[in-house]
């Protein structure tokens, strides 16, 4: 097989192995029924890291698409901070799902955003609120199929869980968006400023 031309063997092998990594959690992590267990944040956000990496392993076009490189990185970000923060003080994973759940809300959304540091790019000043696309859609699709199926993929999509009811749970949805919006210019000044640093300005 002819080698992309411009990726070297250690970042094809170093792609690959994230890639690998990524999918094999999300196999390993894998309980309950396909419907519900495809619809966590963390299961999306994983998935799509490993793609990104599998195609960055095979040709350095992939690298070009900054806008999402920038999304993939907040999302995992995000899922890093939400679990550790919320989610993982109730959440006692055995055997096996211990080291899946530590690929999944670790060591990928780790590896995406050192990547992305790696890599240069030159997103677009607004390419943060591009970001804030996919979780919004993400947060009312599990709102809506909540109501009806009555099973959420997080328990504080559930208004039932809040004793303020639909106030409260929307004034917690409107941090996390205040969180996505932090992240994504916070980690963009990040990477401009290592633009900066690079260039010598």
């Amino acid at each position: 097989m002819r080698k992309p031309k411009g990726l070297s063997s250690t970042t094809r092998l170093r792609r690959a192995l994230v890639a690998l990594a990524a999918l094999l959690a999300v196999v390993l992590d894998f309980n309950g029924e396909p419907s519900h267990y495809f619809t966590y944040f963390t299961v999306l956000t994983n998935l799509g890291i490993g793609v990104w990496f599998f195609g960055a392993a095979l040709t350095p076009r992939w690298e070009r698409a900054s806008g999402v490189r920038l999304a993939l990185t907040v999302y995992g970000l995000t899922t890093l901070l939400i679990y550790w923060i919320f989610l993982a003080p109730t959440h006692h994973p055995q055997g096996i799902t211990v080291l899946a759940n530590l690929i999944l809300h670790l060591v990928v959304p780790v590896c995406m955003a050192v990547e992305d540091l790696l890599v240069p790019r030159r997103a677009s000043r607004l390419a943060p609120l591009w970001c804030l696309s996919f979780p919004a859609a993400y947060a009312l699709f599990s709102l809506i199929r909540g109501t009806t199926t009555g099973w959420y993929p997080y328990f504080f999509f559930d208004v039932q869980k809040w004793p303020g009811g639909w106030p409260e749970l929307t004034g917690f949805l409107g941090l996390l968006l205040v969180l996505l919006i932090v992240l994504a210019f916070g980690w963009q000044l990040v990477i401009r400023r290592r633009h900066r640093v690079e260039a010598g300005e």
